[in-house]
């Protein structure tokens, strides 16, 4: 059996450390391409360019258009930006911060809404729903990748259902 001295075993974790960062990077790389893909993938079953998807802000709106209401992409955008960026500004315990962060989760529990409505927009409920809010680059990837067909938005539980029933058995 081989003794290590402590800087051979420093250097040994060291690279491990800095082995698994790297896949991690590699990882979350390839998970952000696949994402914007899946984007833009999503947005072309709108009827929409994809290159749509991958402008900031606009994308919110286009996307709101067809899963929600256009409008309501601007409350989402401003208190989820604005309560984060006065939760930097304000002071520890402020009534600033209680406000900025009743402001980010108001922002928070919108998004939550507006991702059931895009499940919606696409045939699933609220399973797909939960999944999305967990990990929506995933979901967003297997919307734009799978089977799912945009059926407009609106849509009922009922109809939801149909739609899902008729895309699993093509």
């Amino acid at each position: 059996m081989e003794n290590f001295n402590v800087d051979q075993i420093s250097g040994m974790l060291v690279g491990g450390i800095l082995a698994v960062g790297a896949m991690g990077s590699v990882i979350s790389l390839v998970m952000s391409i696949l994402t914007i893909i899946g984007g833009w993938k999503m947005f072309r079953k709108f009827g929409e360019p994809g290159w749509k998807a991958i402008i900031p802000f606009y994308n919110t709106w286009v996307e709101y258009r067809y899963t929600w209401k256009a409008v309501m992409a601007i409350p989402v955008i401003v208190l989820g930006f604005g309560g984060g960026i006065l939760m930097k500004i304000a002071e520890a315990g402020s009534a600033l911060q209680i406000i900025a962060s009743l402001a980010f989760l108001a922002g928070w529990v919108l998004t939550i809404i507006a991702y059931y409505k895009r499940c919606k927009a696409f045939g699933h409920g609220i399973g797909f729903t939960i999944g999305h809010v967990i990990a929506p680059g995933i979901l967003t990837i297997i919307l734009g990748f799978g089977k799912s067909q945009y059926i407009g938005r609106g849509v009922s539980d009922a109809q939801a259902a149909v739609s899902t029933a008729e895309s699993e058995n093509k």
